[in-house]
Parts: structure tokens; C-alpha cells; sequence
């Protein structure tokens, strides 16, 4: 009943707003007379409230006791959606090229990536925050890097990860799964994409130490992708008054 509904509004309704390309074009594709009136807006990020912050970066890693010399790679927001064994051998593989540990920022239940880390053998490289929404932007911006693998399924045709554009905004580059990286156009500098398989992790810390030696470079180009692509003035609410305008 609930997809008959849903099918009853698509092809009704005056407008219809979707979070990825890729949704969009599988919509186009099966309602080619709506293509003009289906619309990309995806899950954007007030860029003012996540930003670079060496005040709060300094904070936070004197809160965990992690120097300047230890690569922090953070990961925010809710586990359960996300691929948790390929973090875990990602996190493995930083280790092997430095000291690297997980900053784990969540209201949910960690055991099951802690689960993940201790079967990769770095079980004892994670700080574990339980932060408040005010919080997150400090923690964030203590960090090095972000990683945000979404598992691979039908559902993730139409996600919009808020953690990613959030992790961008304050400045951290971004390993993503190749899935987002294409239903969300999400190619370019500042995001990297790990690659399906066994060597995924692999290749992805070998592109991770090449980017980090310019830690300044990397920082600026993970701004700028979240500018460009989840900004909330310039993306989100300029694409909702387009839309609205057009009902006035």
C-alpha cells in the first residue's frame, strides 16, 4: 500500500525533491514527461557552525591525550548503516603507516565497530565520544581525516549522508564509499573514494598519505567541497527558493 502511495504521488504531485543524482535519473528514466519538475537538493551543512578550529582542535585532543603527531580520523553520527568491517581494516591500514586512531563521536551503541576494530587488530585504537549536536563541530574539527563507508544496497541509491558534509565543512578530507561517491557526484578534491573489494583499504591509505603531506592543501579542498555541494545558503536554501518562487 505504502508503494502504491508513494507511485500515486511521484506522478502527481506539482514538484518532486530527491537527495542524489542518481534517484533523479532512475525517476527521469521511468517518468520522462516529470524530468523538468524532479529536483536535486541534497542534505546540506551550515558551513558557519562546521568549520576549521584550532582553538577547539587543541581542546579536544588534549581531552583524549592525542599529539599532533597522531593521525585522528574521526567518524560521526549513527553506525548502523554503515560498512563498519571496511572501516575497521581502513583504520588497520593507516596504522601500519603511522600512528593513526579512530575518534568515534556517537549516541549509538559502539560495540559493533568496536567489535569490527578488535577483528582488524586495532581494537585499542578508538576514543569513544558521546557528544551533544553542540558538541560535534569541536570534536570534528580535532580530527585529521573523516570516513563515512556506507554499505552498498538499494536503499543508498537516495542517500544524502548529513556526516559527510559535515565532516567537509570543518575541513577534513573525506573517504567515502564509491556508491555515495557516485549516486551524490561526489568526485573531486578533498573526497576520496575507497574502492570495492578486498584491496579497497589498501589503495586508500596509499591516497590518504599522499594527500595528507599538504595537510593545509588538503583542508582547503575539503572547504570547498562541501561549499560547492552541501552548502546550506548557497545550495540548500537557493535551490528551496528557486522552487518556491515558482509557485508565487
Amino acid at each position: 500500500m505504502t508503494h502504491r502511495a508513494e507511485g500515486w504521488l511521484i506522478r502527481h504531485a506539482a514538484r518532486i525533491v530527491v537527495l542524489t543524482e542518481a534517484l533523479r535519473r532512475e525517476l527521469c528514466g521511468a517518468l520522462p514527461d516529470r524530468s523538468d519538475n524532479i529536483l536535486v537538493i541534497p542534505c546540506c551543512v551550515d558551513t558557519d557552525r562546521f568549520r576549521p578550529d584550532a582553538l577547539a582542535r587543541a581542546k579536544r585532543r588534549a581531552e583524549i591525550g592525542v599529539g599532533e603527531g597522531t593521525r585522528l580520523v574521526a567518524f560521526a553520527g549513527g553506525i548502523s548503516r554503515y560498512d563498519l568491517p571496511a572501516t575497521a581494516r581502513l583504520i588497520a591500514q593507516l596504522r601500519r603507516r603511522g600512528d593513526a586512531r579512530l575518534l568515534l563521536v556517537t549516541r549509538d551503541d559502539p560495540g559493533s565497530l568496536l567489535c569490527a576494530l578488535g577483528e582488524a587488530g586495532c581494537g585499542q585504537a578508538v576514543h569513544v565520544v558521546s557528544a551533544t549536536p553542540d558538541e560535534v563541530p569541536g570534536w570534528l574539527a580535532a580530527a585529521d581525516l573523516a570516513v563515512s563507508l556506507l554499505r552498498d544496497c538499494r536503499s543508498s541509491i537516495a542517500a544524502s549522508p548529513t556526516k559527510v558534509a559535515e565532516a567537509l565543512a570543518a575541513g577534513l578530507p573525506t573517504v567515502i564509499s564509491q556508491n555515495v561517491a557516485e549516486n551524490n557526484g561526489l568526485l573531486g578534491a578533498g573526497i576520496l573514494v575507497m574502492p570495492p573489494g578486498d584491496a579497497g583499504p589498501h589503495s586508500c591509505a596509499e591516497a590518504v598519505q599522499a594527500l595528507l603531506r599538504e595537510p593545509a592543501a588538503a583542508q582547503a579542498d575539503a572547504r570547498a567541497a562541501a561549499v560547492r555541494h552541501f552548502s546550506l545558503l548557497q545550495v540548500g536554501i537557493a535551490r528551496y527558493r528557486t522552487l518556491y518562487e515558482q509557485f508565487s
